[in-house]
């Protein structure tokens, strides 16, 4: 755990922004628990009916750009800068990672066995005629678009944008803006 402060923001919308002592920004929602099943008579509260596993509790963005997702169900979700991602099924031990190329790779928590899928995910590649963009598809849902200027955006299935640019004025290295509809945008 690092030592230091804690600057906090809380939003008119629920959103509660927490940035680190060590840099590393973390964002939910405020929200009320649903009430249990058994106390629910006759249908009459509407809840968020999403199962568990799809329900993003809160989000971790780190000084790397990683974006460390915490589900409802206990599981996690990353996403990477360069489009790689890895996800963990608890149930089953068992992280799964996908990088860039479409390779997925699983690894066992128990006994520590790593295996690559034979059968690389399928990645669609187009052209954009007006821009020069280079746009690819991944089978899981990952949209990689080079633009000719070096930029790079990445749209995870999530709906989490990932944008890389070369920093202005000529200076050395990347600058990477990460944003996503109902969160602060993280640059």
């Amino acid at each position: 755990m690092t030592k230091g402060s804690k600057l906090t923001f809380t939003f008119d919308q629920g959103l509660v922004l927490q940035i680190q002592p060590n840099g590393d920004v973390l964002q939910h929602f405020i929200q009320n628990r649903p009430l249990p099943k058994e106390s629910v008579k006759g249908n009459n509260l509407t809840q968020n009916q999403a199962p568990d596993n799809l329900v993003e509790e809160k989000r971790m963005i780190t000084t790397n750009g990683e974006i460390i997702k915490y589900m409802a169900d206990g599981n996690l979700i990353i996403y990477f800068s360069d489009g790689a991602l890895t996800y963990s099924d608890k149930r089953k031990g068992i992280w799964y990672t996908i990088n860039q190329n479409g390779v997925k790779r699983i690894r066992k928590e128990k006994d520590g066995l790593v295996n690559d899928e034979v059968q690389r995910l399928k990645i669609e590649t187009k052209i954009d005629p007006e821009t020069n963009a280079t746009l690819k598809i991944r089978e899981d849902g990952v949209l990689t678009v080079e633009y000719i200027d070096q930029t790079l955006l990445i749209i995870m299935p999530d709906g989490t944008n990932i944008l890389r640019k070369k920093r202005a004025d000529g200076e050395a290295g990347t600058c990477t803006f990460i944003t996503k509809d109902g969160y602060v945008p993280i640059r």
